[in-house]
Order: structure tokens, then sequence, then C-alpha cells
């Protein structure tokens, strides 16, 4: 409800840092009403959704960059008079509820490009982190981020976990060789590598700094390397040691099953331990 939302995204007096945190969570907050409404559609009924993403995937010609650009420009065409062609197979209803979400997704997409702006510019000049060799031995990830609190390391994991999520519902609504789909999957890679990079710190100010890494490092699996993937488990499993944590195991079968519940990709809702299938998500 708008009067919860008034208090719990409150930015009154708050610093600019503190506002564009807060915006992160906000747009976090927003992203389960887009699941529901993406269970709702009839996925094999979707038609391609080419031409309704206009994205520039230029890189940046600054060769001085410290970390790959993680912004995508560009804007849907609002007309979406293309939908007209498609054969009404399916009910009016239907095809006014794909067009709506698809709208909300790509005003989502361009919100998290407008707040990476600032976010990545923030890394850049070193107020929000540095970042340097990586101090574990033959770690597959060669630099690690320092960031200046555990806050400012959850609210950048949170923004690129929202990113790896957003890009996984449009790939899931594009057809698979949609030059669109590549873009956005290359995407969901250096956004994974940059979220590596935090491992070191949330190591370090573990267990409450290091809670964002059962969403963010999740998120990223998918996108890794088979070395990267052995090496995320490994260190998932070991901040279960350091909290004394034997009930629970990560394995290769339980992150991609949370990813795909994350994400509502494949089956919308997987049995939970055998009994009935879950009608929440797990986000």
């Amino acid at each position: 409800m708008p009067e919860w939302r008034d208090i719990a995204f409150d930015k009154t007096g708050l610093s600019f840092d503190d506002c564009l945190y807060t915006d992160i969570l906000f747009a976090m907050a927003n992203f389960p009403a887009l699941l529901n409404e993406l269970k709702a559609l009839d996925a094999p009924a979707v038609p391609p959704m080419s031409d309704l993403l206009n994205f520039d995937f230029s890189l940046s010609d600054d060769p001085s960059s410290t970390y790959p650009p993680l912004d995508l420009s560009g804007n849907f065409d609002p007309s979406l008079d293309f939908m007209n062609s498609f054969p009404t197979d399916t009910s009016q209803q239907h095809s006014d509820a794909r067009i709506a979400l698809l709208t909300k997704l790509h005003q989502l997409k361009d919100d998290l490009r407008a707040l990476g702006i600032h976010l990545n510019a923030k890394l850049a000049d070193g107020s929000a982190a540095m970042e340097f060799p990586a101090v574990e031995p033959d770690s597959p990830i060669p630099t690690a981020f320092r960031f200046t609190s555990w806050r400012v390391t959850v609210a950048y994991n949170c923004y690129w976990a929202l990113l790896i999520l957003v890009n996984k519902i449009l790939m899931r609504l594009l057809p698979p060789y949609d030059p669109t789909y590549y873009a956005l999957e290359a995407e969901c890679r250096t956004v994974a590598l940059e979220i590596c990079k935090t491992w070191e710190d949330a190591w370090a100010s573990k267990p409450i700094g290091a809670f964002h890494t059962g969403l963010s490092f999740v998120m990223a699996y998918e996108f890794c390397t088979e070395e990267v993937k052995e090496w995320i488990l490994r260190g998932l499993n070991a901040l279960l040691d350091a909290q004394n944590v034997e009930s629970f195991r990560w394995s290769d079968e339980v992150v991609k099953m949370m990813s795909g519940k994350l994400a509502v990709s494949g089956p919308l809702f997987l049995p939970c331990g055998g009994g009935a299938p879950s009608n929440q998500t797990v986000l």
C-alpha cells in the first residue's frame, strides 16, 4: 500500500548515497509483483519479443575502465503497435496482461540503468569500493572489491542480483536466437563477475555482511565457469561452517533449484520437500 511504502522507503533527510541504496531496495520490493504477473501468463503462448527490445549494447570506448560497463541504454517502443501483427491465438485479456508485464519490465530495466550510472561512477572513483588483487590463494577471481561498509556491499549485490533477475525474465520472453538474448546473457556474465569480486569483503564481514550471498551468488552461479561454480559452492558452504550450520549444504542442484524459483523459470513452482507445490516465491 502507498502508506506503507511512504514509511518503508522514506528518504527524508537521507544523503545522496543512502537515497541511492533506498531506491535499490524499493526496486527489489516491487519485483515480486512482476513475478506474480509472469506466473499468470501461459509461457508457451508468449510470442517472440525481439521487436520490443531496442537496447544499445555498445561497450565503452574508454580503455582505462577498471571494470566492464554494466549499463544498458535505450528504451522500448512505447507504442507496442507491432503486437497487433501477432495472430490472435490467445484472449485479449491475456495479450493485454503480457503487454502490461513487458512494459513494466522495460520500465524497471530503465530504472536500473539510471541507478547503474551512479553506482558505476562510485566504483570508478573509489568512493564506494576499491579494487585490489585477491588475497585468497589460487582464487579463480583475480581481483576483489573492498567496500566502505557492509551496507554498501549489500546494496551493490542487491542491485546486481536484481539486474540478473530482470534480464533472465526478459530472456525467457525472447526467442533463443534473438541478438538481444545474447546481449542480455553477456551482461549477466559481466554482472556475475562483479558479484564474485565481493566474496572476500563478504567473508571479512560475516555473518551479517555475508547474508547477501544467498541471493547474489545464487543468481551469479548460472553465468560462471565450472571452476568458478565450484569455488562459489566451497565459499557458501564455508559460510555455513562458520555459523555451525549442519542441517543444510549448498550443492549444484540446490543452487539451480533456488535460482529457478527466484526467476520463475522452467516449471513455475517445484514441489517443496516432496509435498504440494508452493504458492509463494522465495523472494
